[in-house]
């Protein structure tokens, strides 16, 4: 995804200067990257099913068991990190090109991703509990 490119290059770059190029620095961005990921899936997920509540369990949607649905859960995020791996491996030095002297760079460090991941789980929470003291 193009909208997470300077996270990862501000994580790229934060994993460069601690870890040194003795380490699998790309992988390490996007294992981080794939949790902002989840947590934007997550945010979306609890705003979807407020506004559209589904009373089956996702067992019974897809019929299938519970161990199941884990497996097949783990099995595509594997291959979401694996691809994405792919991607921004091939696609490092464009992003370092585009984003070396970003005048974002200035005020942005990377430990700023931990409350955009926050935000993107707690801001659809508090646009739920909005909406539940006006109705």
């Amino acid at each position: 995804m193009r909208l997470f490119d300077y996270a990862f290059y501000s994580v790229y770059k934060l994993y460069l200067v601690k870890e040194g190029k003795n380490s699998n620095y790309i992988m390490n961005t996007t294992l981080a990257i794939l949790m902002l990921q989840i947590c934007l899936f997550f945010g979306i997920s609890i705003l979807f099913n407020f506004f559209i509540p589904i009373d089956a369990e996702l067992e019974d949607i897809l019929g299938i068991s519970d161990t199941n649905i884990k497996i097949f859960l783990i099995l595509f995020l594997l291959l979401w990190e694996y691809f994405s791996y792919k991607s921004y491996k091939k696609r490092l030095p464009e992003i370092i090109k585009k984003y070396k002297n970003h005048p974002r760079n200035k005020w942005f460090r990377a430990w700023m991703l931990y409350f955009i991941a926050l935000g993107l789980i707690l801001i659809p929470i508090f646009i739920i509990e909005v909406f539940k003291a006006f109705s």
